[in-house]
């Protein structure tokens, strides 16, 4: 994902139709508002994955926003995708059974 260019795209969308994207939505600003969403990434679902930036950066949390419903992990990105990817923790707004028997990491 070119994040520069995909999280000006979200960004725009969300000031022209953050309100439809359900209730917590009303109350959440972009970023560089103070605490706002700062979009990281999505997934072939269309769920989009955001920092809300509440405090430094070591204090941000994880927003998972699919089909108008939201879920916060009260921890980082590292803390997120270790959890998620083990296993070991389940967003009810991701599809079950990511990432999926196929998985890999691989060293770059």
């Amino acid at each position: 994902m070119n994040l520069l260019a995909s999280g000006e795209r979200i960004r725009n969308a969300w000031r022209a139709f953050g309100a439809t994207f359900g209730p917590p939505a009303l109350s959440l600003a972009m970023y560089p508002a103070d605490g706002g969403l700062l979009p990281w990434g999505f997934d072939d679902d269309l769920g989009h994955y955001f920092w809300r930036t509440r405090g430094g950066p070591s204090e941000w949390t994880v927003l998972v926003e699919e089909s108008s419903q939201w879920w916060e992990f009260d921890g980082g990105f590292g803390e997120f995708w270790t959890g998620l990817t083990k296993g070991e923790i389940s967003a009810p707004v991701i599809p079950e059974g990511f990432p999926g028997d196929d998985y890999v990491v691989e060293r770059a």
